[in-house]
């Protein structure tokens, strides 16, 4: 991934500590920021950043001792620039920063600095472009300032010596913070957080105390329980799953769920929930099965060192942070799992809906236990594909699919929203959308496919499907609708490929099933097939298909 760091101060430090395979531009004088952003030739753009950062120091955009009406002035100027860069710009993401402008005139206690007018207006100016453009973030340059402090953030030996503004201490937690947005970029969120009970939701042990004698409560003690529990909340709103693990009578459990009144979380706020006896281990290595997640995608909550040790040693792949000790550390332990795990820059609907789309996979499963057979299981749901060439509105989930799907992924492909705006455009490329539902609800957008067309050949580049909908023989159809539209197209060839990975074995047969010819397999074991387009085999439907 390309990404850009502009300034109006030297970053020279700051470019040095990146850790990960990014490639990072600055460009050579820090005076020079605003031109980079709107020159069309400038070497920024020639770069071809997929993010770009403009860290701000207050006091060098507004100079020495200015009054509040200049710096309200240099405002509305550079708010007509970002406008025309942002207009401009739609493919690249903008994180300007918010500015920390420390009071250094002297002046009466009781008189509003201009520091304090001109950061706010500057703020203001920020959020609202964020909220018209969809490509500008701000940049919390001052929330990091607040972590440590502006005599650690800032170094003036630095600054008098080769006009650096931030010490190292200050460079390592910016730069900390463009990685962590870069690595959500490429899909490293997690998608599921597993919670134990009895003193890891409330203080105390159910079963011994009763609902009413554990520790919860608006206030005092037990309030530490109850802001974590918030916490969970919030991150469970932006789309990560949650799910109770916990050694308990379930009767307790629902007792507390019932009739506890400072309960922030309810029974309906989890996917998926195993209340019993049994290991922990096994628990959780059911839910990853029941959910069709990888393990690698599971966080997991407990009080108790043995019980995180073990999942530790058993199931390494699963994430298990130390839980505080200190347990008025609660709330902020809740907003580091947000950071350290489920760090998002913005939501789809998908993702809002994300229990009650895993809800209702649950019911799914029941239904699948009492059917007939496999053949009755799949008419029963009533299912409705409908898929169209993708859409301006549709690329943020489109990308979002690509990154975050590994288990059916044919090519493992990932493709940023500014190749598939390319596309878009491109007459070479076809891309299809797919969304799915049935009689137990609507899934989303749950798939993609990306066609490349080569003389009377055809590829599929990729083909990538939600775990949510997999196992309903949903990618046949879709397969079919391809091969007949690219037949009735003039193609002759239709070619594939299947690149394994760690994860995306249960889609290794695909195209063997489906009656596509291996043509070539080389020693990585990754596969290319070919269907003639005149001979295409028939295949059976169980849902609904509609073009939109």
């Amino acid at each position: 991934m390309n990404i850009a760091i502009l300034s109006n101060v030297n970053v020279d430090l700051l470019t040095k500590k990146f850790t990960t395979g990014m490639a990072v531009f600055s460009p050579a004088g820090y005076g020079v920021w605003i031109q980079e952003l709107l020159n069309e030739s400038s070497q920024l753009y020639h770069f071809e950043p997929t993010l770009v950062f403009v860290l701000l120091d207050a006091r060098e955009l507004f100079g020495i001792e200015p009054s509040v009406e200049e710096c309200l002035t240099e405002i509305q100027r550079l708010q007509v620039y970002f406008e025309q860069i942002l207009q401009n710009k739609p493919h690249i993401k903008f994180f300007i920063s918010d500015l920390d402008y420390p009071e250094r005139n002297i002046s009466p206690y009781g008189v509003r600095s201009v520091a304090s007018q001109a950061e706010l207006a500057w703020n203001t100016m920020l959020v609202q472009l964020s909220q018209k453009y969809s490509n500008l973030y701000v940049f919390r340059l001052k929330e990091l300032v607040c972590q440590v402090g502006r005599e650690k953030f800032y170094s003036p030996k630095l600054w008098y010596l080769g006009g650096i503004k931030y010490s190292g201490t200050g460079d390592s937690l910016i730069a900390g913070k463009i990685e962590q947005i870069a690595s959500i970029k490429n899909g490293a969120r997690k998608k599921c957080l597993l919670l134990d009970l009895d003193n890891t939701l409330w203080g105390g042990v159910v079963g011994e105390l009763g609902p009413k004698g554990i520790e919860l409560s608006d206030f005092k003690e037990g309030a530490r329980f109850k802001d974590f529990q918030q916490k969970i909340k919030e991150i469970k709103e932006t789309g990560i799953i949650l799910g109770l693990v916990s050694k308990n009578n379930w009767t307790d459990v629902c007792e507390v769920f019932e009739q506890h009144k400072s309960m922030v979380l309810h029974e309906n706020d989890f996917a998926v929930i195993k209340v019993n006896w049994q290991d922990k281990v096994d628990n959780i290595q059911s839910i990853a099965q029941e959910l069709n997640i990888g393990l690698d995608s599971i966080v997991f909550v407990d009080d108790n060192p043995v019980e995180r040790d073990a999942i530790k040693q058993l199931l390494p792949e699963v994430s298990v942070p130390d839980f505080p000790q200190d347990t008025t550390q609660l709330e902020n332990f809740g907003v580091k799992l947000w950071e350290d795990y489920f760090f998002a820059l913005e939501l789809s609907e998908e993702d809002r809906s994300k229990t009650v789309l895993y809800q209702q996979n649950h019911q799914r499963a029941e239904a699948l236990k009492h059917a007939v057979d496999m053949g009755d299981y799949l008419q029963s749901l009533a299912t409705v594909i409908s898929i169209w060439p993708v859409r301006v509105e549709d690329v943020e989930r489109v990308s979002q699919l690509t990154q975050k799907t590994n288990q059916f992924n044919l090519t493992t492909k990932r493709y940023l929203e500014e190749e598939l705006i390319y596309f878009l455009k491109s007459p070479a490329y076809s891309v299809y959308v797919v969304s799915v539902k049935d009689c137990y609800g609507d899934s989303g957008k749950v798939a993609v496919l990306v066609l490349k067309k080569e003389a009377d050949k055809v590829k599929l580049e990729n083909f990538v499907m939600s775990c949510r909908v997999m196992g309903r023989r949903i990618e046949d159809q879709l397969l079919d609708y391809i091969e007949q539209q690219m037949k009735q197209a003039g193609f002759s060839q239709l070619i594939t490929y299947y690149y394994p990975t760690t994860k995306n074995k249960p889609v290794e047969g695909l195209f063997d099933r489906l009656g596509y010819e291996l043509i070539d397999q080389d020693e990585a074991g990754n596969k290319t097939y070919v269907l003639d387009l005149k001979n295409c085999p028939e295949r059976v439907h169980y849902a609904r298909l509609v073009e939109s």
